[in-house]
This record gives C-alpha cells, structure tokens and sequence, in this order.
C-alpha cells in the first residue's frame, strides 16, 4: 500500500513539475512575441508612405551600392556603446521621417552622419531630400541631390526630377515645364518602361494638368508594374479622380481601397477629402480622425480642421490647424486658416501680424513670392485697407506693387493699386485739412 502510495505522490509530482515547465515555456514565448523588435509598431516601411514614393518591401539602403558597412565593428568591442548610440540616432531620424516630424528627422540625420563618419552617407542624404519634399523646399532637394556620390541612381534622378518639375509649377515656367515632359515623352518611347520611370511620368502629366487622360492611362501601366504593392500609384489614380470632379467615383474608389491598405493613414485620408468635396463634411471628418488615429500628421490635422469649419466649430478647427502647424512649421496653410478665423472674429490685429508672419515664412522657404502665393496677398492687402490709416496704406500699395510685378497681366490688382493710391491721397488731404 506505501510502495502504491509512494508511486501516486511520485507521479503527481511529475504531473505538477511538467505543468510548471509548460507555463514557463509559455510566458517566455509571450514575452518574446511581446518584446520582439519585429513586433508592435514598425516605423520602416510598412505602406504608410509619404508623398515621396517609397516601396513597402524595399530598404533604401540597398539602392546603393557598394553595401554599407555593418554597424558594429566584431572585432572591437570596445567601440560597441558608442556604435549603439550611433546607429540610434540613425533609426530614430528614420521614426521622425515616417511621422511626419520631418525638421526632427533632418536634424537626427545631421548627427548622425557626423558621428557615423562617412558610413551611410548616400543614403542620410536621399532621406534629407524626401523629408525637404514633403516640407515643400525643392530648392533643398536639388541642392542635396548633387551630393549624392553614386551617380545615376534612379530614386535620387527621379526625386529631383520632380523638384525641378514642382519649382517650374511655382514660377509658372511653361517652358521647363513642357520641356521635362518631351524629354520623359521621348524616354518611354523609346521603351523605357520600368516602374520608377513610368510612375515618375505619371505623376508629371497628373500634376501639368496638361491631359488627365493620358496621366490616368500612365498611372494605370504603373499599378502593373508595381510588383511591390506601393500604395503611391493607386494614390496617383485617385487623386486624379477627384481633382477632375468625379467625386462620387474617388469616393467608391478609396473605400474600396481599404480592403488593400486598411491601416494606411492616407487612404482614410483621401477618402475624408471624397467625402469633403461632396459636402459631407461629418463623414470627412470621421475618416480624417481615423487617419489621425492610424499616424498623427500634419495634413489629418489641417483637414480636420476644414471639416470642423464646414461644421461651424471654429474653437476645434483654431486647435487643429494649430496642431498641423506643429507638425510642419514649413506649410503656411494651416496659418491661412487660423488668419481666417481670426477675420471672421473682427480680430484684424491679430490677423495682420499673423499673415505677415506667413509670407516671411514663404520668403524664407522660396527665396521670394511667385503667383502662387498670391491669395496670401490679397488678403493681406485687403486687411491693410481695413485699418484705413496711411500708414496701412502705405503698407497695402508695397505689397500690391510686389503683386503687379509678380504678375503685371492681373487687372484687378493694377485697379487696386490706383485705387490705393487716391485712397492715400485722400487720407492726407483729410490730414491737412
């Protein structure tokens, strides 16, 4: 009876201690899948792209070539805490860029290329032009593309490309505008036929406006080449849907593209912006809160705040646009729009300084104002006149001058100028008398 005994307490034993192993083996698989670096967020390329095409399977740093050197030196393990902090710096530009904090991102990458001593060079470089893309500053672009030491990199050509293109848009400069399409024209007639080039050509008729037809033919050939599943096509044909009035249609076309992309913040993005153009302003504002749910950026912040202007709640649009501008102090609309409401709420003072504040931005970024900045001055003139004093008169007439020369085909601003003019007369003779 006590052998029986012994062998049932034996095996009750065995029974618990491989019960105890089972859950031990279990938690450790827990906390691996839990703390796993390829688990929880990922901030590399995971569809979530910026405007500058990047492809969801595809490392930037294996564009160039010779292949960069690892990061940790085996052989001196001395070095290794410096390396680390080193190679952080690098990883964390890199969470920046894909948030969107582009300033943050360009300034990681500037310590990192100074402590990494060459390593990586090429590719801080092509990241610093995409983050100056999507900030707007083309000039940068060029600027650093001519740094990059491989030569005939199709990203880095096709990035300035685009620069070059966007720059002709602002100067309204026809003929390096029509001069960058023949060339791409001749180029894919001669076969040249890869995705980079086509999605690249595409994306120069789309924004010419020149033939949408043709833009939408090329963006289609570029959805079949784009063996990657880059979400920048389909955003491309989209876009194209909208910006030619068939708003329905965008809208039909991006709710069924979440079945493709359901956590990419832009498709949810662009479909608010459907919604938006039909002026269903309650369903666009839901999507662009889900987009901002999915990524924090400054253009779901800025359409949030539209959509709540649409909805006359201007104290959430003032902290919507507010908040876009603290995700890119280089794009002056979210600005405009806060003038605006300080306009629509009397407060001239605030709106003046506000507005001038926008267009020394402009200056800063473009080195001078062109055509396409020139609703930011009209309105600042139309503000200057309200104050009805010399002084703002005097300030109006300059700035309708730079106005005049900017575009000296626009008559409406040459009457504003001789209005101006006896408006000043008037204020002194008023004075005198």
């Amino acid at each position: 009876m006590k052998a029986l005994k012994s062998i049932i307490n034996n095996k009750k034993v065995l029974v618990i201690s491989f019960a105890a192993l089972l859950i031990t083996v279990l938690l450790l698989a827990l906390v691996a899948v839990v703390f796993s670096p390829d688990q929880g967020e990922s901030f590399e390329d995971d569809g979530t792209e910026s405007s500058v095409e990047q492809d969801s399977v595809v490392d930037i740093e294996s564009m160039f070539k010779p292949a960069l050197e690892p990061v940790f030196d085996n052989d001196s393990l001395v070095d290794e805490p410096v390396l680390q902090t080193e190679n952080s710096n690098y990883i964390l530009a890199k969470i920046y860029k894909n948030r969107r904090q582009y300033d943050k991102s360009n300034h990681q990458f500037d310590i990192a290329s100074q402590v990494l001593s060459g390593k990586y060079t090429d590719s801080i470089i092509y990241y610093k032009m995409e983050n100056f893309w999507n900030l707007g500053n083309f000039d940068k672009v060029l600027e650093l593309g001519k740094k990059v030491s491989q030569k005939n990199i199709p990203q880095v050509e096709f990035l300035k490309d685009r620069s070059t293109f966007e720059l002709a848009i602002n100067k309204s400069d026809t003929s390096l505008l029509n001069s960058k399409l023949k060339q791409y024209e001749s180029d894919y007639n001669f076969k040249r036929k890869d995705y980079e080039f086509v999605v690249t050509y595409a994306y120069l008729i789309y924004k010419s406006g020149a033939n949408y037809e043709l833009a939408s033919s090329m963006i289609d050939r570029a959805i079949m080449l784009n063996k990657n599943r880059s979400f920048y096509p389909y955003t491309l044909r989209g876009l194209s849907m909208l910006n030619t009035g068939k708003y329905e249609k965008a809208e039909k076309y991006f709710y069924d593209l979440l079945k493709m992309f359901p956590y990419n913040y832009r498709t949810h993005l662009y479909l608010g912006k459907s919604y938006y153009a039909q002026e269903k302003y309650t369903e666009a504002l839901y999507n662009f809160e889900v987009s901002l749910a999915i990524m924090k950026s400054d253009v779901g912040f800025f359409n949030s705040g539209m959509a709540y202007v649409k909805l006359e709640k201007d104290s959430l649009a003032f902290e919507m646009f507010k908040e876009s501008y603290n995700y890119n102090h280089k794009n002056v609309n979210n600005l405009y729009e806060i003038v605006k409401i300080y306009q629509k709420n009397d407060k001239i003072d605030k709106s003046i300084l506000l507005l001038e504040r926008v267009l020394d931005i402009i200056v800063e970024n473009y080195g001078e104002l062109g055509i396409v900045h020139k609703k930011y001055m009209k309105l600042v003139i139309k503000l200057y006149r309200e104050k009805d004093t010399e002084k703002f008169e005097l300030k109006a007439k300059e700035m309708i001058y730079k106005l005049c020369v900017i575009d000296p085909k626009d008559q409406e601003s040459l009457e504003i100028y001789e209005e101006i003019n006896r408006e000043i007369f008037r204020i002194k003779e008023k004075e005198y008398n």
